[in-house]
């Protein structure tokens, strides 16, 4: 009988697994021992009659216990706990010379404690692996190497893609087949699908990366004339390069540079 629940008590709530103890759902201190909560169990257990002194100290007792008087001190403690008095009994009635009787109302409360904690942790698992998994396929959906996409569709060469920070441009070197053709730097809108030229110049013009804050283009510039770094800002309404400056000048013949920014104010350059 409600040996794996929680059971209600008058005002108390009491686990019989864990012998914990609430009364005004406040945890009663210190808890009961191994052999009270044993009395207490035994009591509510046959509360339809009175139970002898002898039948609690031979049912809750350990066998080298041979004097009834430990009962008196459980029933005491057990009292307590239960904010009972023996003068005006609600739990416990004493009965001269026959014994105890439990005399208050039981009733099933819910699962034990720590059956509940089981069942709470258990639950609290599954929702992380869950959590865990759901987390794992997200990133397997963005994983670059799993969505592989073209950098273009137009028809020739493309070199060096890099993109804005804000992930809506791509910036790329693009040539058609003609062999006399030269590299121009073309910038992509993820969003539109369309592509905005931004350089005509007859040059080579590679390497271009977005500043920081994504308003500004650095790019190496290099023909037969020219080898340079320049750096130009964006408009974004026409789409084109605008205040155009040449930051760093090579010999013609160096046609190797890679760049990159350090911030909006700083970039590194290596050529060869």
């Amino acid at each position: 009988m409600f040996r794996n629940k929680t059971i209600q008590i008058g005002d108390c709530e009491f686990d019989p697994v864990s012998h914990a103890l609430w009364r005004n759902k406040q945890p009663v201190t210190p808890e009961l021992t191994a052999s009270e909560a044993k009395l207490l169990i035994y009591l509510y257990e046959n509360s339809n009659r009175v139970i002898s002194r002898a039948e609690l100290l031979n049912h809750v007792a350990s066998e080298r216990v041979v004097d009834d008087a430990i009962i008196t001190q459980y029933i005491k403690t057990v009292r307590k706990a239960l904010g009972d008095t023996a003068r005006n009994p609600t739990y416990i009635r004493t009965y001269q010379k026959e014994g105890y009787q439990f005399i208050a109302a039981v009733k099933q409360s819910g699962k034990s404690k720590k059956t509940y904690w089981i069942y709470l942790l258990a639950l609290l698992l599954v929702v992380i692996s869950l959590l865990t998994f759901q987390d794992f396929l997200q990133k397997s959906e963005n994983n670059i190497y799993q969505r592989p996409y073209p950098l273009t569709s137009l028809k020739g060469h493309e070199l060096f893609g890099a993109a804005s920070p804000d992930s809506r441009y791509i910036v790329f070197s693009h040539k058609t087949f003609d062999a006399a053709a030269n590299w121009q730097l073309v910038i992509k809108s993820l969003e539109q699908e369309r592509y905005y030229q931004l350089t005509v110049e007859q040059a080579n013009h590679l390497h271009a990366k977005f500043s920081q804050n994504g308003n500004y283009l650095l790019y190496h510039v290099f023909s037969s004339d020219v080898n340079e770094i320049r750096l130009a800002e964006i408009n974004w309404q026409t789409y084109q390069l605008e205040n155009i400056k040449t930051i760093k000048q090579f010999p013609v013949g160096l046609y190797t540079v890679y760049l990159a920014w350090k911030d909006d104010n700083t970039f590194y350059y290596a050529s060869k």
